[in-house]
């Protein structure tokens, strides 16, 4: 589906019709305003999932974008048939919805249609694996990976770019909490020296999109593995500049590349979320370590070592950037740590007399 075709459901809404009648122009900012409504990546699928019913319909001759109840439960009665995906099934309704927003017209969803798209999502969900979660991995794995690449006493770290790399992106994502998207949007003038501390600035808020960045600080701990040593040594070894006035927009999930004997930064490009996942592991694995963690591992690693330090779900809240302390509290309740703290409060079975 287009966004032309998007702009005509939208302009059959009669508020709209009576607003562009008066300023045609305005269509265009509608659209904007429509698409923005929606994180990027969310109104690409929205989109995507229209597109999908749009072509049911023109085969089966149903309107569109004037679709009814009937059209709808046809088509999720056929996406059921052909053993849709959870995933396709779990926009069908989101999408379709915000369709009928734009064209400020009742919705075509039922009590009916709901229990027929409930019962497909658990049809195709009983037939799907359990869910992945990521792999544990525990504050003491990541002291060897930094006691491997970045050694006390170190000036320079491993020889191997790769894990110093690696390393460094676990420091930042365990310390601040952030995602892998997060950190890929990290350029080196967005890490400030203030005082004997590092506040790093993200370009980009996941907890107020109406906020552009906010920032969060590596705190110089005077041990041994202190993160601000450590990114002070990454940035003198890899020849970045610190803060706004240096205006150093080299990426830090950047790609290296061989020059003379030495491996340096791209300057331009970011490493893939693959290949960051990749390195990780065969870090990991060159520690001796086996878990298959990624990224996430670290955080949830980060959200446990907060936890157990003492700091209050809002504190966590806060560090990681998330709009309610319930997001953080998940992470606990799944780590290894809480259940098996909770698991040693239940009285163990007495031996045998």
């Amino acid at each position: 589906m287009s966004d032309h075709t998007l702009g005509a459901a939208q302009r059959s809404n009669p508020v709209l019709d009576s607003v562009f009648a008066r300023s045609p122009a305005l269509a265009t900012s509608a659209l904007r305003c429509l698409l923005a409504s929606k994180a990027p990546a969310t109104s690409r699928r929205y989109l995507a999932a229209i597109a999908q019913f749009q072509a049911f319909c023109e085969l089966s001759g149903a309107q569109f974008p004037n679709f009814t109840e009937e059209a709808v439960t046809e088509y999720i009665l056929k996406l059921d048939s052909e053993s849709a995906s959870f995933g396709r099934l779990a926009l069908v309704k989101p999408a379709l919805t915000f369709l009928e927003v734009a064209q400020g017209r009742p919705t075509a969803f039922s009590r009916a249609t709901d229990i027929l798209l409930n019962g497909a999502k658990r049809r195709i969900r009983a037939t799907a694996g359990p869910a992945r979660k990521a792999p544990h991995l525990l504050p003491a794995d990541l002291r060897a990976v930094l006691a491997f690449v970045f050694p006390p006493g170190c000036h320079f770290g491993h020889n191997n770019a790769i894990w110093a790399r690696t390393a460094f992106r676990m420091i930042v994502v365990y310390h601040t909490l952030c995602r892998l998207d997060c950190y890929s949007k990290l350029r080196a003038h967005h890490f400030e020296k203030v005082g004997a501390d590092i506040v790093i600035t993200f370009p980009s808020a996941k907890n107020d999109q109406f906020h552009k960045g906010n920032q969060s600080c590596l705190a110089a701990t005077g041990t041994a593995f202190c993160p601000v040593r450590i990114t002070k040594l990454f940035f003198w070894r890899f020849g970045l500049q610190f803060g706004a006035q240096a205006n150093d927009t080299t990426p830090l999930n950047f790609r290296l590349r061989r020059l003379g004997e030495a491996t340096v930064p791209v300057r331009t490009g970011l490493l893939s979320r693959a290949q960051s996942t990749r390195d990780l592991q065969a870090l990991l694995r060159a520690v001796g370590i086996a878990t298959p963690a990624t990224e996430k591992s670290v955080k949830m690693a980060g959200v446990s070592a907060a936890f157990a330090a003492g700091a209050t779900p809002v504190q966590v809240m806060h560090a990681g950037r998330w709009r309610t302390p319930e997001v953080p509290l998940r992470y606990k309740h799944n780590s290894f740590e809480f259940k098996k703290q909770v698991a040693s409060f239940v009285t163990a079975i007495p031996d045998p007399v």
